[in-house]
């Protein structure tokens, strides 16, 4: 895992050197020093992201963690396995949010809202044939995979794998909400929504945990989800009529 992150790292920094003319040499100290000073807002920016960051991080490390303590190291092998292939996929859907953020940065900052929109219809039919296909590849490879990767021992997992991959095509079909949130200047509300996500995953891993196990784990892993997707959705229908009334 370790060597992987690596290797990403080193990957990004040889295309930003082919891809821009820009060294380490040519910035200063004191250039980098007037870079808050110029840009209103940027500590709060900074907090807010990097908090929301570490809390998504957290609530998917939790279930994890739990598991191990409350129900034993197998279960939790079970789980881990399962929840494996979940972040295989979610890697994807963060790379696509941290593309797309980008875009609707530009868009914002030139004040082109139809392209803004445009560009999130485009994003959400992207990310629905996603979700489609991540979950059918779910259903009807999950097991192979399973057998592949860990043995026919760890066969009692796919049930996990099935509930995780839900909750991955969940997240993946509200990619593009975040990065508009964050690309118009809202990204609090990212992380209030996230914050309540994961206070509502705690409690639903203390109601399922004793009676199901793992895949209590599992179900309050795709609660949070739903809600959070289901939040983020809810505001922007919200932010837009109150958009037209104003």
């Amino acid at each position: 895992s370790a060597m992987s992150k690596c290797a990403a790292t080193a990957a990004h920094w040889l295309f930003v050197r082919l891809k821009t003319p820009v060294r380490p040499t040519q910035t200063s100290l004191a250039a980098m020093k007037a870079v808050p000073a110029s840009h209103d807002r940027f500590y709060k920016f900074a907090f807010v992201t990097n908090a929301g960051t570490t809390l998504k991080s957290v609530a998917q490390q939790v279930p994890l963690l739990v598991v191990g303590f409350v129900v034993g190291p197998a279960a939790a092998g079970f789980f881990r396995l399962a929840y494996q292939l979940k972040e295989a996929a979610a890697r994807f859907a963060e790379m696509l949010g941290r593309a797309v953020y980008a875009e609707f940065s530009t868009l914002n900052a030139r004040g082109n809202d139809a392209g803004s929109q445009e560009l999130f219809g485009q994003l959400r039919w992207i990310a629905a044939i996603g979700a489609i296909l991540l979950a059918l590849l779910a259903a009807f490879a999950g097991q192979p995979i399973l057998l592949l990767m860990a043995g026919p021992e760890f066969l009692p997992a796919y049930p996990i794998l099935l509930i995780l991959a839900a909750a991955s095509a969940i997240e993946l079909f509200g990619v593009g909400y975040e990065p508009h949130l964050m690309a118009t200047g809202k990204p609090h509300i990212s992380l209030i929504i996230r914050a309540i996500s994961a206070l509502l995953l705690l409690i639903v891993m203390i109601i399922l945990l004793p009676p199901l196990g793992s895949k209590g784990a599992a179900y309050a892993t795709l609660i949070y989800s739903v809600v959070a997707v289901a939040m983020l959705f809810f505001y922007d229908m919200w932010a837009k009529a109150r958009d037209k009334l104003a």
